[in-house]
């Protein structure tokens, strides 16, 4: 794919057109005045710290902290000033200082907590810091000088998260919503729209996060292998201004790594944890999760982070390594019901299959990063961000589903206690063993470069990530095929039809605890072959100048370019098997594995009274590979074509980037920003160079009856890969508006309004990839390279209250007016503008833009506050939080959308003695509207630690997830006027991590 040099050169050209502008500028300072700068440290934690805002009492004139707690004054007239600092929760002394005329004069700040000064502790060393209290002293300050309306959260604020998910972090932020599987957080929704309408970053850099599972369909990021050790704090921004990409209508998330120059002196931290669950609360090995033997479910982890600076402070090196090891059981029991009433059968409902599932899994994971910071000159600064993340996800998942039968022969009130035809069937075909890997890599260089006043930055990354599911790792088979015994009939009784406690005991048929009752020549998927892999490069300039004549005004200009390659396969067709060797397949491979029918208070037993029979994958991926003439290969053009066409799809895109920006101090309490930002994007789609069917017959090649392919393994090869890919390109281009203000209203209450234009562009699956023709359905499914974007309007407002006692409340409005929505619509051949005789009469189906909108609205209450302002000696230890979201959508037409969400949390300090708990509420939500309309029901997720300090650098914790067994999934089911049934209902368990950490 090549680079479209043009537009790049044309980037370039407007940043420099920028730079030149910026620098041309008047100049800076009125005359007889003079520079203060310095840094600003928290002693108690060894941190300089950021945004904390530094005031000069004779003028008014403010500026804040950034990386490294540096900040600058401009224009400060010659003379004696008073200068101080304010920062939540904390005091400092006001400095009086001498400034010269056009000179730099340098004083630095330190400051205190306002609950150690009230204590009179002077040795700040001997004081225990709350985590959590610095945490929400950055978030507070965070959110007030930043001009978009965000929420920030240092990482250590909701405790101990062992297993490192950045998504579990998240779980706990206001308007935040989670996409969960199998417990484990994998997308993150903002303000009710799906994850594919947020951006995620690094540093304000895209990071790579291939996702397998995903495959071509989606932009979502996904947390699975982002771990949360090498951060320092995650901003969640509801609005966006116009140095960030356009491409986020509900907000970003970015994630701030940790730097040594953010710190006083060098530290060292070492954390060694073992995680637990409550199904297996034991020392020893149990049976699971594996075919054969038992394992040890108590899983170690780990963690070393190291921090220093060297050459005199001039090289700062953040060292992160971590390890985590996670064992969870989930249990899920699905339900399907027939509605379809007789005469003789008025039965609202009966059961049609019950499906349980056992899903015992094993999670690795392990991140490395590598911050380093080099003062080339005093005004040239070299950096690197280097991230790695690995990660093996073995999660067995084993289904039992018992069919019922006809329904009019089933017995009982058919929903809560039956009996089942006789040509029911109890199968083990719902079992797949699925191991999934990745791999994401981070390097990212930068340079910070001040000519005077004028700031220059230049930041690249290159981030590689791939995903794949590869069973054979583990040395198993993917599935074992379709094995149901037919005629095994079953009573079947639960407690209520709102219960997944079904007793099943099999009362007729051949026995399913015995492997000689399932069928032999079932066809075996000898590898699940679905991988994906996701490129990033990325390169950004940015100037910034400062003026201060007439209105103090801080410009900002830059240009951006980014590739983005995505690959996406899926193979899995080129494995099937089925066994010919003779004689009962596997009577000789049962699993050791009991299933874990239970989880959810069920029970299945065999007609001899036995537990129902185990395929082991294992043994027969040995026997596979020990005698493969007893397999036949089940190879069919239909295959090929399906995994090297249909399921293989590249795409790459470009974006070009320019943008201008300007912050003006208006007064001392108002403060507007105003920018404008261009992209361009161009699409690179890829699709087969393919011979027509008469070009296939003349090279001797067989075609389908239809017409449509080849109908050999060698003559789709032909038709389909002989030739390279084509490349279609297209491309369009945005302006992107945005402008907020923000003013500080009576009452420490700042109030703020932001208003951005954004994109969300379109799926890969529709822009790249073959065209999918169905003849028994005659269709043709086709992409759309040509797709344009949707479009969104998004606006915000917010009210905020501060208090000096560390505390905040805030009310927030926000609307995102969505428009150009994707419609997936069908024409006919002629409409499509078909030229292909062989398909003329089909209908196509494709993407495009419609005249669909969406206008989501909402608001959010938010609140933090340390309870010292009541002025109760055990009270000032408490810190408090909690928040409430309302999303409200014009019509119900967005599935999986939570209408309601609250947050809640605390925390308690005393001594050597810390504890916290934090829970996440979701209202109902609507999982899928028709004739069945399911409803997942509300549910509550907590979590709680503690902490004991043993030694000045020592610290015990244990932490406590999912303490309340909240399910993951529990949804109802509702026909019109018919009783509300359950339709799933899927549990996760409590997990358990003690944590021992030592800090030097």
């Amino acid at each position: 794919m090549k680079t479209n040099t043009q537009s790049l050169a044309r980037i370039i050209a407007l940043w420099i057109a920028a730079i030149i502008g910026l620098a041309t500028l008047p100049a800076l300072a009125a005359e007889g005045t003079g520079v203060i700068t310095g840094r600003v440290l928290n002693p108690a934690t060894g941190e300089y710290v950021r945004n904390a805002r530094i005031v000069v009492r004779e003028t008014g004139q403010t500026a804040t902290s950034g990386d490294g707690g540096e900040y600058r004054l401009l224009a400060v007239p010659a003379g004696p000033v008073t200068v101080m600092v304010n920062y939540a929760g904390y005091r400092t002394a006001p400095a009086t200082i001498k400034v010269a005329v056009g000179t730099t004069t340098t004083q630095n700040f330190e400051i205190i907590s306002t609950e150690t000064a009230e204590e009179n502790i002077v040795e700040l060393g001997e004081f225990v810091v709350s985590a959590s209290r610095e945490g929400n002293a950055k978030a507070i300050m965070e959110q007030r000088t930043s001009m978009n309306i965000t929420n920030s959260i240092a990482t250590d604020v909701f405790g101990d998260i062992p297993e490192g998910n950045v998504g579990e972090f998240l779980r706990f932020l206001p308007g935040v919503q989670l996409d969960t599987t199998f417990g484990e957080p994998r997308f993150a929704m903002l303000r009710g729209l799906g994850p594919e309408y947020n951006a995620v970053t690094v540093d304000g850099l895209p990071l790579a996060a291939a996702d397998a599972n995903n495959g071509a369909n989606g932009r979502a990021f996904t947390f699975e292998m982002a771990s949360l050790g090498s951060m320092d704090s995650i901003e969640v921004s509801k609005t966006i201004s116009a140095d960030v990409d356009a491409n986020a209508p509900a907000g970003t998330i970015d994630m701030r790594m940790k730097r040594a120059f953010d710190r006083e002196s060098r530290r060292i931290a070492l954390t060694a944890n073992l995680a637990m669950h409550e199904s297996a609360l034991t020392l020893g090995r149990t049976n699971g999760p594996f075919d054969t033997g038992e394992t040890r479910k108590l899983r170690p982890g780990g963690k070393l982070e190291y921090s220093d600076t060297f050459f005199n402070q001039r090289l700062g090196i953040v060292l992160d390594l971590s390890r985590s090891e996670l064992y969870a059981n989930d249990s899920r029991t699905t339900h399907n019901y027939n509605y379809t009433t007789t005469t003789a059968d008025q039965r609202f409902a009966v059961m049609n299959t019950i499906a349980f599932l056992s899903a015992p899994r094993i999670y690795e994971r392990n991140a490395a990063s590598l911050t380093a910071d080099f003062r080339a000159t005093p005004d040239l600064s070299l950096g690197i961000r280097f991230m790695y993340f690995d990660s093996d996800l073995w999660t067995p998942q084993r289904t039992v589903t018992m069919t019922t039968g006809t329904r009019t022969a089933v017995g009982g009130d058919g929903v809560t206690n039956l009996t089942s035809a006789t040509n029911a069937s109890i199968s083990d075909s719902g079992i797949n063993y699925i191991q999934k890997f990745g791999e994401s890599l981070m390097i990212a260089p930068s340079f910070d470069w001040k000519l005077g006043d004028l700031t220059v930055e230049g930041r690249f990354a290159m981030t590689d990530a791939k995903s794949w599911y590869d069973p054979n790792a583990e040395g198993t088979f993917l599935n074992p095929g379709g094995l149901a015994v037919s005629g095994a009939r079953f009573n079947a009784t639960r407690s209520s039809v709102m219960s997944p406690d079904w007793h099943i005991t099999q009362i007729a048929g051949n026995d399913i605890s015995n492997p000689t009752s399932f069928p032999s020549n079932s066809t075996l998927s000898t590898l699940d072959g679905r991988s994906s892999t996701q490129k990033f490069y990325t390169a950004k300039f940015d100037a910034t100048l400062p003026t201060t004549r007439g209105l103090p005004i801080i410009w900002k200009a830059g240009v951006k370019y980014s590739y983005e390659g995505r690959g996406y396969d899926n193979i899995r067709s080129l494995h099937q098997y089925r066994y010919t060797g003779g004689g009962s397949y596997w009577a000789d491979k049962a699993s050791e594995f009991v299933f874990n029918d239970s989880g959810n208070g069920g029970r299945i037993t065999s007609i001899s009274g036995g537990r129902i029979f185990m395929p082991n994958l294992s043994a027969a991926y040995r026997d596979f590979l020990a005698n493969p003439g007893n397999y036949e290969h089940l190879l069919t053009s239909a295959n090929v074509y399906d995994a090297w066409v249909a399921n293989h799809s590249r795409y790459g895109e470009e974006i070009g980037a320019a943008y201008v920006m300007s912050t003006a101090q208006l007064t001392p309490k108002a403060t507007l920003r105003a920018g404008l930002r261009y992209e361009k994007t161009t699409n690179i789609a890829t699709q087969p160079d393919s011979y027509s069917t008469d070009e296939v017959e003349a090279a001797g090649y067989p075609v389908l009856a239809s017409g449509e392919r080849a109908s050999t393994v060698e003559g789709v090869y032909y038709q389909f890969m002989s030739r390279p890919w084509k490349e279609r390109r297209s491309s369009f281009d945005n302006l992107f508006p945005s402008a907020s203000l923000k003013y500080e209203l009576p009452w420490d209450i700042d109030a703020s309004l932001g208003f951005s234009t954004t994109i969300r562009r379109a799926p890969y699956s529709v822009l790249s990839g073959a065209y999918r023709v169905n003849d028994t359905n005659q269709t043709v499914t086709v992409t759309n390279a040509s797709l344009q974007p949707e479009s969104a309007s998004n606006y915000a407002l917010r009210f905020a209250r501060y208090s000096k006692s560390l505390g905040m409340f805030s009310v927030s409005f926000f609307e995102n007016q969505i428009e150009d929505k994707f419609l997936t619509t069908t024409v006919t051949s002629q409409e499509f503008g078909n030229t292909d005789p062989t398909l003329d009469g089909y209908d196509f189906i494709t993407t495009i833009n419609s005249d669909d909108s969406t206008t989501m609205r909402g608001f959010e209450l938010e609140f933090s506050q340390n309870l010292g302002f009541l002025n109760e000696r055990y009270l000032k230890r408490f810190n408090v939080r909690g928040s409430y979201t309302r999303n409200y959508v014009r019509k119900q037409t967005i599935t999986d959308l939570v209408p309601e969400m609250i947050n809640a949390g605390f925390d308690f300090t005393y001594g050597r003695f810390n504890v916290y708990a934090n829970a996440s509420h979701y209202d109902d939500a609507y999982n899928s509207i028709g004739a069945a309309t399911r409803v997942d029901k509300a549910r509550t997720f907590v979590s709680a630690g503690g902490n004991l300090r043993l030694t000045k650098n020592l610290r015990l914790s244990l932490t406590v997830r999912n303490l309340t067994d909240s399910p993951e999934f529990n949804r109802v089911e509702k026909r019109g006027d018919l009783p509300e049934v359950l339709q799933l209902y899927h549990s996760n368990g409590r997990s358990y991590t003690v944590q021992l950490k030592a800090n030097f």
